[in-house]
């Protein structure tokens, strides 16, 4: 089956208008989000502005690691463009993940969690370095 049929049948959509924010750094993660049109910035909120780091387009997800991990997100994002996505549940996600092969299960969590590990350090350099 192919993504697309698989979401189109399994999540909902939500569309955002450009400048709307999707996912605020510190609330707790309650969804993924698949892009399906338009474009989004990630972004990490400092004292003195706002530092970009990453544009993501049709095709791409945001939100998966703190939604695989139970935890709050990292990074802000909003819609820099008129936006439409999949919303992807806890309940979508786990339970594909209750069906994936244990190897792929091993592999993920394992993917996860170094992501995770090697975004903190970078967080926290980022932050020493300008005063963040």
């Amino acid at each position: 089956m192919r993504l697309e049929d698989f979401l189109e049948t399994a999540a909902k959509k939500a569309v955002f208008a450009r400048g709307q924010m999707i996912l605020s750094a510190g609330a707790q993660a309650t969804a993924a989000y698949l892009v399906i049109k338009g474009q989004i910035e990630i972004f990490k909120a400092m004292k003195d502005r706002e530092a970009v780091v990453a544009t993501l387009g049709p095709g791409e997800i945001l939100g998966e690691m703190a939604l695989l991990r139970y935890d709050t997100y990292t990074l802000s994002a909003r819609a820099s463009a008129d936006t439409a996505v999949y919303i992807i549940t806890p309940e979508i996600l786990h339970e594909q993940m209750r069906l994936a092969h244990p190897l792929l299960k091993l592999l993920i969590s394992t993917l996860v969690e170094r992501v995770h590990t090697m975004n903190e350090l970078l967080i926290d350099l980022d932050s020493a370095g300008h005063g963040g």
